[in-house]
């Protein structure tokens, strides 16, 4: 069975500043696809792959706002440590590119 994808518009009305930076970001770096989110009193490393990091005290309940993107599917959880990490997915990745 193949579903419908859901209306990012509807996610980007819940957290417009999160997407907004979120958009920046991709155009910036259009082949980056993966997130972190960080306290800004930590510094991190993650190596060789590119990603994009997004601060807690910059967005007020950022976990909670990136489970609803895992729940719109705009994202997935691809956590290798203790550092909450998702990729953005292609779909959601073509809507903040403007495609």
């Amino acid at each position: 069975m193949v579903r419908k994808g859901r209306d990012f518009a509807g996610l980007e009305a819940k957290m417009p500043e999160l997407i907004k930076e979120m958009r920046e970001d991709i155009r910036s770096k259009p082949f980056t696809r993966e997130i972190i989110a960080l306290s800004n009193a930590v510094t991190y490393n993650p190596g060789s792959i590119p990603f994009f990091y997004y601060y807690h005290e910059d967005h007020d309940e950022l976990l909670a706002k990136l489970q609803i993107c895992e729940h719109y599917s705009a994202i997935y959880d691809v956590r290798r440590n203790q550092v909450p990490r998702w990729n953005l997915t292609e779909d959601f990745a073509e809507y903040l590119l403007g495609m």
